[in-house]
């Protein structure tokens, strides 16, 4: 029927809702018929002419991205990130933009491939403008802040003149109460401070460290472990980056993880960072000397070998 051009405008409606109930499964056989069956250039051709049920087309869409690399390839091939773009722009419904966002966000998560043609077809430029706007709905800040950090992720990097625009974005949304899009913005950040390819000054000279050290202690483990990971990778740079972190309170943070004791991977990465500071120059030093006794205590209770030596 979707193939069909003289199909019934109900009957296309329900046969795409079949479509998306079945891509929606958790197996990826679905999508992969879908690919296999030669829809695609068809369901491209629908995103053009069929303004009354884009919705299902865009959720098919997304489906087939959060399967399997080559899945998302064939959408590619396609263009019809192209045209998900170009619907973007074009789009003044919250409910719109966000299933198109979803679409976007499973290409650009999928791999590098899929996040540099989202880069080069301008995505940037159209995430910008949205988050530009006043007032934000939280669905589609969160949808938002997962696009971001997935056109952030996965190594080579891209390039930074690319993404840096985010920034102050992703300083925005860890000064909201929206747990989701702050998780996501910390991911984002991560990923940019994870660079080995930029002095790590060019990096946190953007990124508000105060709000990441405090968020680091946050109750959400979802949270404190990209924040901790920034806080980590910023520790893995020259003299002044680990001062940067020890004036935003830094050493009491990691601390505080260490003695809560929850988590044990959360444990793991703060001494992993103390050590990194116990390595520096003599200031550094005297800044956690406070907490060795504390610290050394937990060591000796400790069960975790690994956690023992970097204690120590």
């Amino acid at each position: 029927m979707v193939k069909n051009p003289n199909t019934q405008h109900e009957d296309l409606v329900s046969a795409l809702n079949d479509i998306r109930a079945r891509t929606g499964s958790a197996s990826n056989e679905p999508s992969e018929a879908v690919v296999k069956l030669g829809l695609l250039p068809y369901i491209t051709k629908l995103l053009d002419n069929s303004t009354g049920i884009l919705i299902p087309i865009y959720e098919i869409i997304s489906n087939i991205a959060s399967t399997t690399y080559d899945n998302t390839l064939s959408l590619i091939k396609e263009k019809i990130h192209l045209k998900l773009i170009k619907a973007l722009m074009q789009s003044t419904n919250p409910e719109t933009q966000d299933q198109i966002l979803w679409g976007l966000c499973n290409i650009a998560g999928s791999g590098i491939e899929g996040r540099n043609e989202l880069l080069k077809a301008g995505l940037v430029p159209q995430l910008i403008r949205m988050l530009s706007q006043v007032s934000i709905k939280s669905g589609l800040l969160q949808r938002l802040a997962w696009a971001m950090a997935n056109l952030c992720k996965w190594s080579p990097p891209a390039p930074f003149n690319e993404i840096r625009a985010f920034i102050p974005y992703m300083n925005m949304i860890l000064r909201t109460s929206d747990t989701p899009a702050i998780t996501q913005s910390l991911w984002g950040l991560a990923y940019i401070t994870n660079r080995r390819t930029e002095n790590m000054k060019q990096l946190t000279e953007f990124i508000s460290l105060a709000t990441v050290v405090e968020l680091v202690t946050h109750k959400d483990v979802e949270v404190a472990g990209p924040a901790l990971k920034i806080i980590g990778n910023v520790c893995t740079g020259d003299e002044s980056d680990v001062e940067l972190v020890l004036a935003s309170n830094g050493a009491a943070a990691l601390a505080y993880i260490i003695i809560q004791g929850n988590h044990p991977c959360l444990i793991r990465e703060a001494c992993w960072v103390l050590s990194n500071v116990a390595t520096g120059p003599r200031h550094h030093i005297e800044e956690i000397l406070g907490f060795f006794p504390i610290l050394s205590e937990l060591a000796v209770k400790s069960s975790n070998t690994k956690v023992f030596f970097l204690i120590i």
